[in-house]
């Protein structure tokens, strides 16, 4: 699968002599030196821990199993690109593009996602434990057995997403689109605030 997206990538952007960084180091020197377009980055493994790159354009690149953790990425753009099995417990993605991105089995307890794009991304086994979603948007997303336990999901765009597998435990729902949405059963919203099946039009369990 990896090679079905990475495939494709365009590196127009970073010019014809553009070459993605093929070290942690190099990467950090040229986001240090004000380069901030990365596309069909190969950092598999990497340690990002506590970096700062915010802004950075990452589209199409591949950081499965990774550290983030603790990272600022505001604003950064990850487009399409693998995060798999990667840590970002409390890294900070608010504004971030995290479309289409592959995130199965990433760790994101306490991440600030706030306002990011999640729109058709794969979150399958994936820990969002107490992460702050608050007006992301996750339409299209595919969510299966994602653990959104005390997770903030005010005001979060999931209208029509299959939540039926995801783990909601006192999670925060206030002001969530979720019409047509299907819900988990009861024992794994347990504590969740915010919402009404009976005043969400259209929401499935």
């Amino acid at each position: 699968m990896k090679n079905d997206v990475l495939g494709s990538r365009n590196f127009s952007a970073g010019g014809p002599s553009y070459r993605p960084p093929r070290t942690v180091e190099e990467l950090l020197e040229r986001y240090q030196n004000g380069e901030r377009s990365f596309p069909g980055t190969e950092l598999p493994g990497g340690d990002l821990r506590g970096a700062d790159l915010r802004n950075a354009d990452f589209h199409t690149s591949y950081f499965s199993g990774a550290k983030f953790d603790g990272a600022t990425l505001t604003g950064a753009n990850f487009q399409g690109s693998y995060l798999t099995e990667t840590s970002l417990t409390r890294a900070k993605l608010t504004g971030a593009n995290l479309r289409e991105t592959h995130l199965d089995r990433a760790d994101l307890h306490r991440a600030q996602l706030s306002g990011a794009d999640l729109r058709d991304s794969t979150l399958r086994i994936a820990s969002f434990r107490e992460a702050n979603l608050s007006r992301s948007d996750l339409r299209g997303a595919t969510i299966n057995i994602a653990d959104f336990t005390k997770a903030d999901l005010s005001h979060a765009g999931l209208r029509g997403v299959n939540l039926k597998n995801a783990i909601l435990l006192r999670a925060d729902l206030t002001g969530a689109d979720l019409k047509d949405a299907r819900l988990p059963q009861p024992t794994n919203m347990h504590g969740a605030k915010g919402y009404s099946p009976e005043r969400t039009p259209g929401m499935e369990r």
